[in-house]
């Protein structure tokens, strides 16, 4: 009996893995734009290539840019699909696969410039800006090495892909004050990303040098609050 449990684990486990490598399987259609290709189960609508533009202009001017990456982004067709793909951070609006470096996004709309995590559109988030902070975390993953990637602090990753995107880019760093930031995704995007901003520009390093180095996370957000929120 243990046997056929093993075999059945072993199987289901197999079968799990092929659909992590080659997802592509399960979406019926393909959009290129330059080294960005999108699945999707329906064709993108017209003007997919303007925001997408905005997207690659903005990780080209990235300090991870490397001209020959290729990204494979995935459009789930609804948060149970997205679910099975992305048992790693399925609570987020996209997800990058630790282990393969594809992205998936819970649910997109083209025509809006809205990404979603659930049916409700009152929490949309803006379409380039989730596709560019996952594409970004790519590039960072590529240039790492899965592995180091892997282990490295969400502040990181999460803060330098947010430097990227730009979605919280003048918004008042006193927001991460609040009581209510650390449970807010956006507001703890801010918080990262003033973070790196912060260490970057102090201690004088590119983001690259800044990756490798073995910083206390209570340490860069105790400098961060003292900065903007008055704390010690």
């Amino acid at each position: 009996m243990f046997k056929i449990f093993a075999y059945l684990v072993l199987i289901l486990s197999a079968a799990y893995g092929a659909i992590t490598v080659y997802p592509g399987m399960f979406f019926s259609s393909s959009h290129d734009y330059k080294n960005i290709a999108v699945y999707s189960h329906e064709p993108l609508k017209e003007g997919a290539n303007g925001l997408l533009g905005q997207v690659s202009e903005k990780i080209s001017a990235g300090e991870f840019f490397d001209a020959g990456q290729k990204f494979e982004v995935y459009l789930a067709g609804g948060y149970g699909e997205y679910a099975l793909f992305t048992l790693f951070c399925r609570k987020d609006y996209a997800c990058l696969h630790p282990l393969t470096g594809k992205l998936f996004l819970a649910s997109a709309d083209f025509e809006k410039k809205r990404s979603y995590i659930s049916g409700d559109e009152s929490k949309g988030r803006p379409l380039d800006a989730v596709l560019t902070r996952g594409l970004a975390k790519a590039q960072v993953r590529e240039k790492m090495g899965g592995l180091t990637y892997f282990f490295l602090g969400e502040w990181k990753t999460e803060g330098y892909a947010e430097h990227v995107a730009g979605e919280t880019e003048g918004w008042d760093p006193a927001e991460i004050c609040r009581e209510k930031a650390a449970n807010d995704p956006v507001l703890r995007h801010l918080k990262y990303r003033l973070i790196v901003e912060l260490v970057s520009n102090e201690d004088r390093m590119g983001y690259p040098v800044l990756m490798k180095e073995n910083y206390s996370y209570e340490g860069v957000e105790k400098r961060v609050k003292k900065r903007y929120c008055g704390n010690n």
